[in-house]
C-alpha cells in the first residue's frame, strides 16, 4: 500500500488462502486494508460442488463457502470482477462480472510448427495434474489408441509433471490398450525443457472439460503450443471456445470422429491480446 497503486487486483483461489477452503482471515484483511484503492477480483475457482454434482458433506462445506464469498463481495465492492468462464460468471450473478481468458502457463519457446510432428510415432502428451475422475480417461486414450490405427502410427503416451492420482489399476487398463513400453514417464521439466518437449507432441490430452478448459492454465498451454487437444466427456451440442474461436478446430472430443489426417497447427501465444483486453476492461472503470 505503501506505493499507492491506482488498482489492486485479487487472484482469487479459494484453497490457497486456506487449506480447507475457509479464507476467513484473507477476507479480513482484504475488507479492512483495500478501501482506498479500485479493487479487481479474478476468480479463478468458485466453492465446492459449484459446476457438479457432490457429496452431502461437500455440498454443506460449499454452501458455506458460497456464503462466504457472497458477504466477502458485499463488504469490499470491489470495482471490477472478472472470472475465466461462463460457467463462473453465472454462479456469481447477481454481481457484474466480465469474462477474461487466460494464457498459458508455460510460454512458448518456438515461434513456428515444428515439423518432427509428421513421424513415424504418434506421441501423446498428458500434462499436469490427473484427477481423480478416471471414468472417461480410458474413453480418450481409446479414441487415441483408435485414431494412431487409423494413421498407421505407434501410439506413445508420455506423462509429463504430477501424476500421484494415477492408480495402479488405471495404470495397468493402459498398459493393456497401449502396451507397457510405450507409456513414457518424463517428470518434471523446466519450462523451456517443456515448451520444446512439447513440440515434439503429436496430440494432447486433457482432463478438462468442455466448460473449465478455458480455465486450465495446463490446458491453454497445450494449444497455445499448437497441440490438438483431446478433453474430456461428450461434446457439448452448443460448444464453442467462448474467448478463443480460433480453438473451435483444435479442440477434441472422444465422442467426435476420428480425423483423416494428423492435425498440425500453429504455435502461438495470447498474453499480449489478453493484457490489452485486461487493461481495456480497468480502462472502462477509471473514466
Amino acid at each position: 500500500l505503501e506505493l499507492k497503486p491506482d488498482w489492486i487486483s485479487i487472484q482469487y483461489v479459494l484453497f490457497s488462502f486456506h487449506n480447507k477452503g475457509f479464507p476467513i482471515a484473507i477476507h479480513r484483511i482484504l475488507t479492512t486494508n483495500f478501501k482506498c484503492q479500485k479493487v479487481h477480483i479474478m476468480f479463478h475457482e468458485l466453492w465446492i460442488g459449484s459446476l457438479g454434482n457432490v457429496n452431502m458433506i461437500n455440498k454443506i462445506l460449499g454452501t458455506v463457502q458460497k456464503l462466504m464469498i457472497r458477504r466477502f463481495l458485499k463488504k469490499i465492492k470491489p470495482d471490477l470482477i472478472s472470472t475465466t468462464t461462463e460457467a463462473y460468471q453465472k454462479k456469481l450473478l447477481p454481481f457484474s462480472v466480465k469474462n477474461l481468458p487466460l494464457f498459458g502457463n508455460i510460454p512458448v519457446s518456438f515461434t513456428t510448427t515444428n515439423n518432427n510432428r509428421n513421424q513415424i510415432d504418434f506421441h501423446i502428451v498428458v500434462f499436469g495434474n490427473i484427477t481423480t475422475l478416471h471414468s472417461d480417461l480410458i474413453q480418450q486414450v481409446l479414441w487415441l489408441k483408435n485414431l494412431s490405427a487409423k494413421l498407421k502410427k505407434n501410439i506413445l503416451i508420455h506423462f509429463v509433471g504430477n501424476i500421484y492420482n494415477l492408480n495402479n489399476l488405471i495404470l495397468d487398463q493402459l498398459k493393456v490398450i497401449v502396451g507397457e513400453n510405450n507409456i513414457i514417464y518424463a517428470g518434471y521439466l523446466h519450462q523451456d525443457e517443456l515448451s520444446k518437449y512439447l513440440s515434439h507432441m503429436s496430440f494432447a490430452l486433457s482432463r478438462a472439460d468442455a466448460f473449465l478448459f478455458n480455465k486450465s492454465g495446463t490446458t491453454v498451454s497445450l494449444l497455445e503450443h499448437g497441440l490438438p487437444v483431446l478433453l474430456r466427456g461428450n461434446r457439448p451440442s452448443d460448444f464453442h471456445p467462448c474467448f478463443f474461436e480460433d480453438y473451435t478446430r483444435q479442440i477434441y472430443f472422444p465422442t467426435d470422429q476420428l480425423p483423416d489426417t494428423l492435425p498440425v497447427f500453429q504455435a502461438h501465444s495470447n498474453i499480449k491480446k489478453i493484457s490489452r483486453q485486461y487493461l481495456e476492461y480497468l480502462s472502462e472503470k477509471m473514466m
